[in-house]
């Protein structure tokens, strides 16, 4: 659920009045938000991956692909189909 800027109240999980119909609301770690597995690119310096990364997503809306040489230190491991969040 996003709320508009200036709104300060937070809804509660399971609160219907704040979902649409069919739709239950639920926090970030009941979707199992925080569970990771890393994995370090330079160990595989000349491998491809797909670099998910905030600057990347200005520019184009998509991970850039990155040698593995190229990516100076651990990165999460991100599964088909996962959402994600900005951290600034």
């Amino acid at each position: 659920m996003i709320r508009s800027k200036g709104e300060c109240s937070t809804p509660t999980a399971g609160s219907a009045s704040e979902a649409p119909d069919g739709w239950t609301l639920r926090t970030l770690t009941e979707l199992g938000v925080g569970e990771k597995e890393s994995i370090s690119p330079q160990d595989y310096p000349d491998e491809k991956f797909d670099y998910y990364s905030i600057p990347a997503y200005q520019e184009g809306a998509r991970p850039i692909i990155e040698r593995g040489g190229n990516i100076l230190s651990q990165k999460n491991v991100v599964a088909d189909g996962t959402v994600l969040f900005g951290k600034l």
